[in-house]
């Protein structure tokens, strides 16, 4: 046992005591299925006890999503919920009848929801440890990096959650300076997201590029097709290269059509090719297929990126990330890669020339980037951040120290 698991080994003791471990409650809709990888290290935890809490069903992006069976050895508890169908604008109307019950049941020390502040599975949590549970926990997580006033009442939603939370997990910095500016003051921990290694990791390259049909130097883009994603910035870029690059589009969205008419317009029919929205594994399998991954994200007033999954996960399969400078994407790109400044089309296209006639510089961000995957992004890393808001977060609160939350410190795991 290294000196960190030892401290925190002996603070789990002093929070719960050493007849029993720390009893974790997590509510997510993420989970339903591969959101519960993170998870699964802490099940091997012999300190914490953790119970899954996930929706039955779950509606987004017009798909309707019904929750994997529960995995051994997580507890999962599938549950209907009430207003399982996300609008556009984000707001999280969901929440779970018999929420209250379930808590006296399991009588957790720690509380945790991988939901906004502001939805209402969220108020009902916080009224509930504010009303019924004080001795429990409330832990937030958020992903909000833009400070905008929400309509009402998810503004008054979010910050009357806020003043029951004990600790705000956050994906980056920005998302803290928010919940700051909404009149957050207690302590916070950065957890990142963890990649799938079983799905995504380095194939044969040339047998992945035999299956998809690539041949020449080819860039790619895997997420839906929206004009935040900053798309049509690489067709202006492609547009303007001097060598032959190639760039495939996987995935579905309402730009699509305008994404096409817009490479008849360019005359680069022969070098874009689109692929329909596909299962996991035909994601790794066009990953694995191309040279380089491209996400130019472009911020706009009510958004900016918060984290860009498919950066890790295309790192994990070796291949090496562009970036825009839009919100977390330099962070997580760090050195699996290259940032270039949104819309800058001139600049991406003189990178691009640059990369497909550098083989070497290709392949040594790869490396970075699968070393990047394997450790910062590993279920294991995730885990051991969850675990420390957990038990910093029950400690807080049987300690008292959330009536004095504004002298509560930042955690952040070490980079």
């Amino acid at each position: 046992m290294n000196d960190c698991e030892l401290i925190m080994s002996n603070v789990v003791e002093q929070v719960s005591g050493s007849q029993r471990p720390l009893k974790v409650v997590s509510i997510s809709h993420t989970a339903l299925s591969n959101g519960r990888l993170r998870y699964y290290p802490l099940m091997e935890d012999q300190e914490i006890d953790l119970t899954l809490i996930v929706p039955e069903r779950w509606k987004e992006y017009g798909r309707e999503l019904f929750a994997d069976p529960p995995s051994p050895p997580l507890d999962i508890r599938v549950r209907p919920i009430r207003f399982p169908e996300v609008s556009k604008a984000k707001w999280y109307l969901h929440f779970y009848p018999g929420l209250g019950r379930l808590i006296e049941e399991l009588s957790p020390d720690v509380l945790h929801l991988w939901e906004e502040p502001w939805s209402a599975v969220a108020l009902h949590a916080a009224w509930l440890c504010s009303r019924r549970f004080p001795q429990t926990a409330l832990v937030i997580e958020t992903d909000q990096n833009i400070l905008r006033r929400l309509p009402t009442p998810f503004e008054q939603i979010r910050r009357r959650t806020l003043r029951r939370t004990d600790m705000l997990i956050v994906r980056q910095r920005e998302a803290l300076d928010v919940c700051r500016a909404c009149g957050y003051q207690g302590p916070s921990v950065i957890v990142e997201y963890c990649v799938d290694a079983s799905c995504f990791y380095p194939a044969d390259k040339q047998a992945s590029r035999s299956q998809i049909g690539v041949n020449d130097f080819t860039v790619g883009y895997v997420g839906r097709l929206i004009p935040e994603k900053g798309l049509y910035t690489v067709l202006d870029a492609l547009r303007a290269c001097r060598q032959n690059i190639h760039f495939t589009l996987l995935g579905e969205g309402p730009e699509r059509e305008c994404l096409e008419q817009r490479v008849r317009q360019l005359g680069l029919e022969n070098r874009v090719r689109f692929l329909p929205a596909a299962s996991q594994e035909k994601v790794a399998q066009v990953l694995n297929a191309l040279d380089v991954f491209i996400l130019m994200s472009r911020t706009t007033p009510t958004w900016k990126e918060q984290f860009g999954r498919v950066i890790m996960e295309a790192q994990a399969c070796g291949v090496p990330v562009i970036g825009s400078n839009s919100g977390s994407i330099p962070s997580v790109v760090g050195k699996g890669g290259w940032i270039v400044e949104e819309s800058d089309s001139a600049s991406l296209s003189r990178l691009l020339d640059r990369l497909s006639t550098s083989p070497h510089e290709v392949a040594a961000a790869g490396v970075e980037g699968v070393r990047q995957a394997s450790t910062r992004f590993s279920r294991e890393a995730v885990a051991a951040d969850l675990r420390t808001a957990f038990v910093e977060a029950a400690r807080g609160r049987r300690g008292g120290a959330s009536a004095h939350a504004n002298k509560h410190p930042s955690y952040a795991r070490a980079r």
